[in-house]
């Protein structure tokens, strides 16, 4: 299935994720930087505890189990990626659920 910049295999993928950057960073969705290479740390200014929280948001909004957020996260060593952007969270959810 092909997808665009800001869709995914999972429709819901991308919604979820928006949802959950505006949680973290009310109000960041209606500026005009939130584009698939948007990074998170270093466009959007996300903290460790901003990591944490937007990972917690996301399973809850998924309704997923346990997802391996620390190989997306956390560089090699073992500091937060401020490189991260929306377009690998989404390619990474779509690879961690089974295709439709």
């Amino acid at each position: 299935m092909k997808k665009n910049a800001m869709t995914g295999v999972h429709d819901k993928n991308p919604v979820e994720v928006l949802s959950a950057l505006n949680e973290v960073k009310p109000g960041c969705i209606g500026e005009e930087r939130i584009n698939p290479d948007c990074r998170l740390g270093a466009d959007l200014g996300f903290t460790s505890l901003d990591f944490v929280r937007f990972a917690a948001i996301l399973r809850r909004h998924l309704n997923s189990g346990p997802l391996q957020f620390q190989r997306l996260f956390v560089n090699a060593d073992s500091s937060f990626s401020n490189d991260l952007t929306i377009r690998r969270i989404i390619e990474f959810l779509d690879d961690a659920q089974p295709s439709p």
